[in-house]
């Protein structure tokens, strides 16, 4: 089935199932704990495997790994208390926002 292989692919990549695959305010629901995890997964956990996929794809010049500069070099972020909180306040106003947005529908 289609959304099977949707699913694997969204999973593989994602690492949550495919967006918009159920109807009806429990899909809707699913969809935003799948966005808040693929939030959390890309922001906090997928460096390496983004690595890997550049390196795949060849967007790494190989050459330059001979040298001694890092090419999978990030510019520095921001790791004090103040920013993660910040993080999870953005997190946290978007789940409202959308519990929100679907009180405001009604039922379906």
């Amino acid at each position: 089935c289609w959304r099977d292989n949707a699913n694997t692919m969204s999973v593989l990549y994602a690492g949550t199932p495919a967006l918009k695959t159920r109807l009806g305010v429990l899909g809707k629901l699913q969809d935003g704990v799948n966005s808040v995890t693929r939030y959390v997964l890309n922001n906090f956990y997928d460096g390496a495997k983004q690595d890997a996929i550049a390196l795949f794809l060849g967007y790494v010049d190989v050459a330059a790994l001979r040298q001694d500069h890092d090419v999978f070099a990030r510019p520095a972020t921001d790791h004090t208390l103040a920013a993660l909180l910040e993080r999870v306040a953005l997190v946290f106003l978007g789940c409202f926002l959308l519990a929100a947005v679907l009180v405001a529908q009604g039922p379906l």
